[in-house]
């Protein structure tokens, strides 16, 4: 027994499953309750019953403008878009239980439309506003729609984010039911020991602007495209290496970039073997 408490205090290893079995170790953002409601113009009622998820895309748009040189308050009225990818909201039951106190508000800060609507309305922004669900993908889908959008003069510049946050234990039980999540809690991408990925919570917002236009660049976007897998034998949960390929085959194309000029790739690495050996192969090829 003396054994057993020396590794658990020298090694880390964890001794019991958390809630339901579920991993005991996720990412978490500190403190999700506090929100300068005031500041956005919100309502304390409506603030109240709001998806942290919103309320932390209000805070981080505001910011992204702000590290990108502009006071938002200068782009009130302009043409810019909102493309914001989110997968689930895992707060609506929860201010949905006690059916004396629903009164529509909760509706409305937990709809994933707002996520990016309500920031288009706190900001008086009036380009192109909507949310992304492609699962996994929902973030980089939004900076799809958004290049798109800028490319065709929908909008002069876009707010592109992605967020999600742990809050029901129901739907980590899915995850984990399904085989995805790590066990030990820890996400082992590109390991034979990788038995899947780590939950965690984040939220991230970028201001995207023509080069001509921008004040401060951080990098510059120079090709987007998406596919997606179709049919697959092995079900619509399994990714296909070949979609894959042919799109970064056309990536490369489209954009006229050599693949071997390439030193960085970032890739979706799960830890799972089905997901994140699908990349590798084909970088290879």
């Amino acid at each position: 027994m003396l054994d057993k408490y020396v590794q658990l205090l020298f090694v880390g290893t964890p001794s019991l499953a958390g809630l339901h079995g579920l991993p005991k170790r996720s990412g978490k953002i500190q403190d999700l309750s506090r929100f300068d409601a005031q500041f956005f113009g919100v309502h304390p009622k409506q603030a109240h019953v709001m998806d942290p998820q919103l309320r932390l895309f209000l805070e981080t748009s505001y910011e992204a403008i702000v590290d990108a040189g502009y006071d938002p308050g200068t782009l009130r009225g302009r043409r810019i878009g909102v493309f914001m990818g989110s997968s689930d909201s895992e707060s609506f039951e929860t201010f949905s239980v006690d059916t004396n106190k629903i009164d529509g508000c909760a509706l409305v800060g937990c709809c994933r439309a707002m996520f990016s609507n309500h920031v288009s309305y706190s900001l008086d922004f009036s380009g192109p506003s909507f949310t992304v669900d492609s699962a996994c993908s929902s973030a980089m889908t939004a900076l799809n729609q958004a290049m798109l959008a800028l490319r065709s003069g929908q909008c002069e510049a876009a707010l592109v984010g992605g967020s999600t946050l742990t809050i029901k234990p129901a739907m980590a039980l899915n995850f984990n039911r399904l085989g995805t999540l790590s066990p030990d809690g820890k996400c082992k991408t590109f390991d034979a020991d990788g038995k899947g990925y780590v939950r965690s919570e984040a939220v991230g917002v970028f201001f995207v602007q023509r080069v001509s236009e921008a004040r401060r660049i951080y990098a510059k976007l120079v090709h987007v495209k998406a596919n997606v897998d179709g049919f697959k034998v092995e079900g619509v949960t399994f990714p296909s290496g070949r979609a894959q390929e042919a799109l970064l085959r056309d990536v490369y194309e489209e954009a006229r970039v050599d693949p071997l000029s390439v030193s960085y790739l970032e890739t979706h690495g799960t830890g799972t073997k089905v997901v994140q050996h699908g990349p590798l192969r084909v970088r290879r090829r």
